[in-house]
């Protein structure tokens, strides 16, 4: 299994913050500004706020969130840093100063020498055979879920094969930092974190797997 090939596909990062009042205008000078900068074409008016999307990208601007969710097209920094833009914008214009939480999902996927489903039940499942087929046929794969909690936060880990394609293992990570964000400046830092730990622990884990 070559974990070069090891990709991130999608990114998704969320602010919690106090709850704001939302304003046409508010949402209107957002969707101006974003779709300029950043190449979105759609708004859509929300009950609590709006989304602002194009093609497989979008942003949810809420009364107490902000998410950002992007597929990777090209570079993984080139998104943190669109996101990372986007927050500042969104903040600055609802004039948030208090940040609650702060998340990050990443989506990743590696491709397996043959079956992605072989490779894991034979790695990491100790059940034999006949005491699965208890739960009936027709399964295809077993996932499985990690839960942590380091660095004042809670890290969350699927490990499954991607069902649509078994030669691919899916991968998802999702982590939430439980303490504030001091500043925005501080996004950054966090997700180069969730991605270090993608690319390093986990990648390892993978690594360990087919040794």
């Amino acid at each position: 299994m070559n974990l070069d090939l090891l990709t991130i596909r999608r990114f998704t990062a969320g602010v919690i913050y106090p709850q704001v009042t939302l304003t046409r205008n508010d949402l209107t000078f957002l969707f101006d500004h974003i779709s300029q900068k950043f190449d979105y074409n759609t708004l859509s008016l929300l009950p609590d706020g709006a989304r602002i999307a194009q093609g497989e990208n979008e942003i949810y601007i809420q009364t107490s969130r902000t998410q950002v969710n992007e597929a990777i097209a090209t570079h993984f920094q080139d998104t943190k840093e669109r996101a990372t833009q986007i927050f500042q914008v969104v903040m600055d214009q609802l004039r948030v100063t208090q940040y609650q939480v702060f998340g990050v999902k990443l989506i990743a996927f590696q491709p397996a020498d043959g079956s992605a489903a072989w490779l894991l039940e034979q790695k990491l499942l100790a059940v034999p055979q006949e005491k699965l087929a208890i739960l009936g046929s027709g399964r295809r794969g077993t996932g499985f879920r990690f839960n942590f909690y380091r660095d004042f936060a809670n890290y969350d880990l699927r490990i499954e094969p991607y069902f649509a394609d078994l030669s691919q293992i899916f991968l998802e990570l999702d982590v939430n930092y439980q303490t504030p964000l001091g500043s925005l400046e501080e996004i950054g830092p966090r997700i180069d974190r969730v991605y270090n730990y993608l690319f390093g622990e986990v990648r390892q884990f993978l690594a360990a797997l087919v040794s």
